[in-house]
C-alpha cells in the first residue's frame, strides 16, 4: 500500500454513508528552504492528495508524499498503487450497482 493510504475506509460502513466518488490530484510546491536527505537536495514537495465523497457532498482527504531515499517507494509507484486501487474501487461499484439495478 502506499504511504499515507489507509484502506480501512473501505470496509467501513454506515448505511447512511455511500461512496460515490474517488478523485485524485497531483501536486508539487517549491520549498522555500531546501531539505537535504541522504540522497539529495530536496528542493520541492510532491505527492498525490486524495478525496473521497458520499451522496451527500462529505467528503474525505488524504495524502500520499513520499520522501525520496526514505520511504519504500517512489511517487510513481505509489500512483501507480493507488490507481490501481481507484480501478479496483470502481469495479467493485459497477457490480455493486448492476446487482441492485437487476433487483428491481
Amino acid at each position: 500500500m502506499a504511504s499515507g493510504v489507509q484502506p480501512y475506509f473501505f470496509y467501513w460502513m454506515d448505511d447512511d454513508v455511500i461512496i460515490t466518488g474517488f478523485e485524485i490530484y497531483k501536486y508539487r510546491l517549491p520549498l522555500n528552504i531546501p531539505i537535504p536527505l541522504a540522497s539529495k537536495l530536496l528542493l520541492f514537495r510532491e505527492g498525490l492528495i486524495i478525496q473521497i465523497f458520499n451522496e451527500k457532498g462529505v467528503f474525505g482527504l488524504g495524502d500520499i508524499a513520499p520522501l525520496p531515499g526514505l520511504s519504500r517507494e517512489t511517487l510513481a509507484q505509489a500512483q501507480k498503487q493507488i490507481l490501481t486501487l481507484k480501478r479496483f474501487w470502481a469495479s467493485v461499484r459497477q457490480s455493486f450497482s448492476s446487482i441492485f439495478q437487476d433487483s428491481l
